[in-house]
């Protein structure tokens, strides 16, 4: 395995120079005051919902259950789930530059033609062309299995040829190395694992709807069920979608073959046949694959 981000493979580590730990210290305070204000976000969203709600005690009764219903339901399933999320992705960031620091480590990608350096943890860009940066941008870092340097190709086998694709891109087949079958199995194992927000989410979802139940809640009751009913039926096939593809990376493992374009605008990129996903573009690993890394 080796780390990649931007199409550039890793060339070295070195220590943090005394100017980027201060460069990265400024970061951390930064996005840590950021986290903060982000977080009082959580409790305004449901503080905003009570002078909606008081304001709709003075419209009739379908008009009223109605309009609370519908801030409720914004408020609980919409905007807080955004804020949460808005508010971690800032925690997350201030936990990494932290670690950064902790570690004082920076990567070094590419060579003399294109070259990167970044932070290994946050992926916050120090340098790019040998021009420092002011680590606003952020990169993708991640292990992936190296694409062999001189492997050699076959001709893709003609009863699964497409004779106008395989005209157009001059399409042929190599193996897959050993490194790069373990990433497959690895990527499917992750997809196929059960975040653990869905079954909270339906356990928190099945107790509210028999509440609702239990109390007759009306036409403004079975609005929250239904809108809860459509956030978790969203949630839970998303997870589906990523087992069926799951499955068919386990088939491309299985075949232990890829294909690869030599003409056309697809030249240069190899694609796994059964799930149709690209692996390598230019002879680097692509992006979802590094995003695959990180969520180890």
């Amino acid at each position: 395995m080796a780390r990649f981000c931007e199409g550039l493979e890793e060339r070295a580590t070195r220590p943090l120079t005394a100017e980027e730990r201060a460069r990265v210290e400024a970061a951390r305070r930064s996005w840590t005051f950021t986290a903060a204000a982000r977080a009082a976000l959580v409790p305004g969203v449901f503080a905003a919902t009570i002078p909606l709600t008081l304001a709709a005690q003075l419209l009739p009764g379908g008009a009223r259950d109605a309009l609370t219903v519908t801030v409720v339901a914004i408020a609980v399933f919409f905007v807080a789930p955004w804020a949460v999320v808005w508010t971690g992705d800032a925690i997350r960031t201030r936990r990494h530059l932290a670690r950064d620091l902790h570690d004082g480590i920076a990567i070094e990608l590419g060579d003399a033609t294109r070259s990167l350096v970044a932070l290994p943890a946050s992926g916050r860009v120090l340098a790019r062309d040998g021009v420092p940066q002011d680590l606003h941008a952020r990169v993708e870092i991640g292990d992936a299995a190296p694409p062999p340097a001189d492997a050699p190709t076959y001709g893709v086998p003609l009863e699964s040829a497409d004779i106008d694709g395989l005209r157009e891109n001059g399409w042929v087949r190599r193996a897959l190395v050993p490194g790069e079958r373990d990433e497959l199995r690895r990527i499917a194992a992750l997809l196929r694992r059960v975040p653990l927000r869905l079954p909270l989410l339906t356990t928190a979802f099945i107790l509210l709807t028999g509440r609702i139940l239990a109390d007759e809640g009306g036409l403004g009751g079975a609005a929250l069920v239904a809108v809860g009913a459509l956030s978790l039926v969203a949630g839970w096939g998303r997870w589906l979608r990523g087992r069926a593809l799951a499955a068919r990376l386990l088939a491309d493992e299985a075949e232990g073959w890829i294909v690869r374009a030599t003409a056309g605008h697809l030249a240069g990129t190899e694609v796994l046949p059964a799930s149709g996903a690209q692996w390598t573009q230019a002879g680097a690993p692509v992006g979802w694959r590094l995003r695959a890394s990180r969520r180890r």
